[in-house]
């Protein structure tokens, strides 16, 4: 790493309040722990963590037929 770099990175740190020290620390340890490759997830990915972090019951109100009723639900057209 370039001596500047680090030396801006520590700088910076050391500018912020403990709190949001911590927060640079967990961005930094999975910055250095996930190889870069499988850092990029596919929007697909991304979609299965948030719909398996809601919390149960999250999803039994959403429409069954959103996708065939999208303006219904958007614009308030009636339903097909």
């Amino acid at each position: 790493m370039s001596s500047e770099i680090e030396r801006t990175l520590i700088e910076k740190v050391k500018s912020l309040p403990p709190e949001r020290q911590r927060e640079a620390l967990v961005i930094l340890e999975k910055l250095t722990s996930t190889p870069a490759a499988a850092a990029h997830k596919t929007i697909w990915e991304e979609i299965d963590e948030v719909v398996e972090s809601a919390p149960p019951g999250t999803w039994d109100s959403m429409p069954a037929d959103g996708a065939d009723n999208i303006d219904h639900y958007l614009y308030g057209t009636p339903r097909k």
